[in-house]
């Protein structure tokens, strides 16, 4: 099996393996933000909040190279939340296809639990607990409008990298509806075969 992605040295990963506590099914682990941004040098408000400014500008947090705007959906971030993903499909024995449904779904919710981290704080116990429709729905949609062109060659590097990364922890993805639009639908498939034909 091939190896998780390495994260771009232009973008590093806050320190440690990222853990919440809230999860809808029984050992279903999604990693989010709040163990790793407690290690140095994360510990710090402001690092945290540089940190998500550099992954929600243009949205570096979907491409595995954001410099580049090259790997798309292949980010160690996304990659980790698609983890959790897998864990469920693969106890399967049927093959329904790519599952772009759930890699959009788990782009939208990294780019929540990113907003949540905003202002280098992180959520509280009193925000919104809800991964709602609005205005959720539509950003996994125009997530899903990418990834359902992804090529199959990229689909094997994605179950690759989240096989190796499963057994990531669990995340609190809640939304508010005072935030605007995002362009998901922006996100470029740079490389030579990362579109299907």
């Amino acid at each position: 099996p091939r190896p998780e992605p390495e994260p771009s040295p232009s973008r590093p990963k806050p320190a440690g393996t990222a853990q919440a506590s809230i999860s809808r099914s029984p050992g279903l682990k999604i990693p989010s933000l709040s163990r790793g941004f407690q290690a140095e040098p994360s510990r710090h408000i402001t690092k945290r909040k540089e940190y998500v400014e550099k992954e929600m500008k243009n949205l570096s947090y979907i491409y595995r190279d954001p410099e580049t705007k090259s790997g798309a959906y292949r980010s160690t971030s996304v990659v980790e939340v698609f983890a959790a993903h897998q864990q469920v499909i693969t106890k399967t024995d049927t093959f329904h296809g790519y599952p772009a449904g759930g890699l959009s779904l788990c782009a939208a919710a990294h780019k929540r639990a990113l907003k949540l981290w905003r202002t280098g704080n992180g959520p509280t116990k009193d925000t919104k607990t809800s991964f709602v429709r609005k205005p959720w729905a539509a950003r996994t949609a125009a997530h899903y409008k990418v990834v359902s062109k992804l090529s199959e060659r990229v689909w094997g590097e994605i179950h690759n990298a989240s096989k190796a990364a499963i057994g990531s922890v669990e995340v609190d993805a809640t939304a508010d509806e005072s935030e605007i639009e995002d362009p998901e639908d922006l996100v470029q498939l740079s490389e030579s075969g990362d579109e299907a034909m």
